[in-house]
């Protein structure tokens, strides 16, 4: 059974009065479990929309209509909502009332169509007492468009059958190739909600309910919903039924709605439901979508006859009609027709007991809804065959379409006899049967045939066998687990039972866990190697047994040798040995490690290695706190961790540290550091965006620095004059303008080094083009660089 709906209230809140505490609009209370899915929803698609027109002109608050809408996102969302004027927190217009319910079960509606909760008497108009409300029972109460209110108020209307023709039409496309979204234009909610609860009454309801709809919208392109009603006073060209481009518009200010072509459904389902039964004919709906559903196929004009056969006792004329009846009758859903169905079902359970006849026999009984007692009694034959194919050796038995039926006692009892006395290869197909059938067996009961079974089973493990299927799979697994527990561990029963097994792991320290862990650990997902190594840490008494469980077979990656090693107060010697030889070429994770086991005295005695940790633990220390007193042991710090953390690098440079200090760092920074930066920063130029501008003149500062090689200093001049020449004069003020980068004598260079740059290339446009080589020179390269590098004269 459904759980029912969420309850959310939104509203302007008094201080304290929402779930923020403070005051503003906000949610003012939700039901237990709402969570933000449902909120988020809420929000963007179901709160009342006040027109700003009307708020200007300060129109009592009575004469704004109430809304109702519904959504679909994942989670369905019905809301009411109302408009109270001034906010409760000053003077100004805007406060609004919305009771959202939401749901993700579509059941939860039972056969009622959102728009008939329109004006229903659980709708709550003012806030909570506290932050928590009142959950919806599912199947909600509807307001007054109920089946034979909506038929009435149709039938009432002038041209009522032409004008539900073509709305149903619209609605029914709706999704296809040629859908188009609906706009109702009208000043009163509960004519637009009339038409939308005749027209969706007959779609059948897992279409219904994905109709989304707002009852009013202010804004047409803001609202995404599949139909919104529009007020007249703002709906503008909206209103002209004409408009064929976005809109299939029902003007019902004016009694005008666009053409519609009807749809086969509109002009079989209309008709019936203005002359019928309207409970009979939602039925009958309901059971054409059902029978197209079932064959995978659109609805065709055999399954809407074949349910107003039964649910409207029309008579069929086709001799072939009849032959097709039965077989719908064996695969579709029939509610209605309560004394045909339970004749028929009894009839052909005292015809036909083989298990093909009764499985389609079973299908109709559970689709008919048949009574609890006919349906067991067919159920318990159905499976007593199943069994039976079983034994007689069926590799795989065909399960039921359903599980309505409550397994009976005897069904349980049938299941131990034959367990105890099936073939070990059949018992996999045993218990799956089990399971389709929802009978969940006890090993206790089948003991013999239990233990032949996993005896069987461990000494072959490459069995085809889905334990997943299995109702007492949990159970089977420590059968086996205790039976391979008792013979000595093999080299290959961890390959062989890992993927079934190691959730089970308990004791690392044991063979057989042990075993169980490597093999995970290097055949499994990554989901499931991670999965492992928590477990593993969690229940080894000390981290070498640990290490030896998880990667006795498969090394480690060097994230989970740093996961290892943060897992556990204290690290061993042997362990810090093995995690020192997993790793590889030295990276960042690779010096997180180091710094792990440096931390713990744990470092190769070789000064290589101490020199390479203390550089990276002083460029950390930079990386951590980007000021002058860390920037000044930039210099000391040797290529290796430089390149390690090279992203940290930029980032630090470009966004974390102030202008000020990324410049201090640049000219303090030593070979290795100018070296990676005239190769990093040149990438960070494209595209531009807020941080190009700083790396711009980082690199500008790059070239300057005395420490900047030859080699780069010349690639880096002709990259900064192409960008110089090439660029806007906007983006290099920008450049010159990063506060607190540049100096006032370095932005003066860089001003007259872009401007050379772009006067050389204005100037080689002037003449005849012809190929010139692109080797720097000391001569050519001076022409630009008008005031040398820092640290030269």
């Amino acid at each position: 059974m459904s759980a029912g709906f969420s309850s959310l209230l939104y509203t302007d809140c008094l201080p304290g009065q929402g779930l923020r505490g403070g005051a503003g609009f906000q949610f003012q209370a939700v039901s237990e479990g709402v969570g933000h899915e449902e909120m988020a929803l809420v929000q963007r698609s179901s709160l009342y929309e006040a027109p700003a027109a009307w708020m200007r002109e300060r129109r009592p608050a009575g004469e704004y209509p109430p809304s109702l809408t519904h959504s679909v996102d994942g989670v369905f969302a019905t809301a009411r909502g109302i408009y109270l004027g001034a906010e409760v927190n000053g003077a100004r217009e805007g406060n609004q009332f919305t009771h959202a319910v939401t749901t993700t079960d579509p059941d939860a509606y039972g056969e009622v169509r959102p728009a008939q909760l329109w004006d229903a008497p659980w709708w709550i108009e003012k806030p909570a007492g506290s932050t928590r409300c009142e959950s919806l029972p599912a199947v909600p109460e509807p307001g007054p468009w109920g089946r034979d209110a909506v038929r009435e108020w149709v039938l009432g209307k002038p041209d009522g059958e032409e004008w539900l023709t073509a709305v149903f039409s619209a609605l029914d496309r709706l999704g296809g190739p040629d859908g188009k979204r609906i706009a109702f234009v009208a000043t009163d909610a509960v004519d637009v909600l009339g038409w939308l609860a005749a027209g969706t009454l007959l779609l059948p309801q897992h279409r219904a309910l994905r109709v989304s709809f707002r009852v009013f919208a202010t804004n047409p392109q803001y609202s995404r919903h599949d139909v919104i009603a529009l007020h007249p006073d703002w709906a503008g060209s909206h209103a002209d039924v004409r408009r064929g481009d976005e809109f299939v518009v029902f003007n019902l200010a004016t009694g005008e709605h666009a053409e519609v072509e009807p749809t086969e459904a509109a002009l079989h389902w209309v008709p019936r439901f203005l002359r019928d039964d309207p409970y009979d004919v939602v039925d009958a709906v309901e059971l054409a979508a059902g029978s197209a559903a079932t064959r995978g196929e659109p609805e065709v004009a055999g399954d809407r006859v074949a349910s107003c056969v039964v649910t409207l006792g029309e008579e069929v004329r086709d001799p072939a009609a009849g032959a097709a009846l039965a077989r719908w009758l064996a695969v579709q859903p029939l509610d209605s027709v309560e004394d045909y169905r339970e004749e028929l079902v009894r009839a052909a359970l005292g015809a036909a007991r083989d298990a093909d006849s009764l499985r389609l026999l079973d299908g109709a009984a559970h689709r008919h809804g048949v009574a609890p007692a006919l349906a067991a009694e067919i159920r318990q034959a159905l499976f007593a065959a199943e069994v039976a194919a079983v034994l007689a050796g069926a590799a795989e038995p065909v399960p039921p379409p359903h599980q309505a039926v409550r397994p009976t006692p005897g069904m349980t009892a049938d299941l131990a006899r034959a367990a105890d006395q099936v073939r070990p290869e059949a018992m996999n197909s045993l218990l799956v049967l089990a399971a389709e059938f929802g009978v969940r067996p006890d090993a206790a009961a089948f003991r013999d045939g239990a233990h032949r079974f996993v005896r069987w089973w461990a000494d072959h493990p490459a069995a085809a066998v889905d334990v997943r299927r299995w109702p007492n799979s949990e159970q089977m697994l420590h059968l086996v687990r205790d039976e391979l527990g008792t013979r000595p561990v093999r080299a290959d029963v961890g390959a062989a039972w890992w993927s079934l097994l190691w959730q089970t792991i308990d004791d690392p320290s044991a063979p057989l866990d042990a075993a169980l862990a490597s093999a995970a650990v290097a055949r499994g997902s990554a989901q499931t190697r991670s999965a492992v190594i928590s477990q593993v840490l969690q229940r080894a008494a000390d981290d070498f047994t640990a290490w030896r469980a998880l990667f006795g077979v498969a090394a480690p990656t060097t994230d989970e040798v740093l996961r290892f090693l943060e897992s556990r107060p204290r690290t061993s010697e042997e362990v810090a040995t093995a995690a020192f030889a997993a790793l590889g070429a030295l990276g960042r994770p690779e010096l997180d490690v180091l710094a792990v086991l440096a931390d713990r005295h744990h470092l190769p005695s070789q000064s290589s290695w101490r020199r390479l940790v203390q550089d990276d633990a002083l460029l950390r220390r930079w990386l951590d706190d980007p000021v002058t007193r860390t920037a000044n042991d930039l210099a000391k710090v040797q290529e290796t961790p430089l390149t390690a953390r090279a992203g940290q690098v930029l980032h630090v440079l470009l966004e974390k540290a102030r202008p000020q200090d990324a410049a201090v760092a640049v000219r303090g920074a030593g070979r290795a550091m100018i070296v990676l930066l005239s190769r990093e920063l040149p990438n960070r130029w494209t595209p531009w965006n807020a941080l190009a501008p700083r790396a711009v003149a980082l690199t500008y500062l790059t070239a300057m620095s005395s420490h900047c090689p030859e080699r780069q200093l010349e690639e880096l001049e002709d990259k900064l004059a192409r960008f110089a020449a090439s660029t806007t004069a906007e983006r290099l003020a920008e450049v010159s303008a990063v506060a607190g980068l540049m100096s006032a004598s370095e932005a003066k260079e860089w001003t007259a080094f872009a401007s050379a740059a772009r006067k050389q290339q204005a100037e080689a446009r002037k003449r005849t083009p012809k190929p010139v080589s692109r080797k720097k020179t000391p001569a050519s390269r001076g022409g630009l660089w008008p005031f040398g590098r820092k640290g030269e004269e």
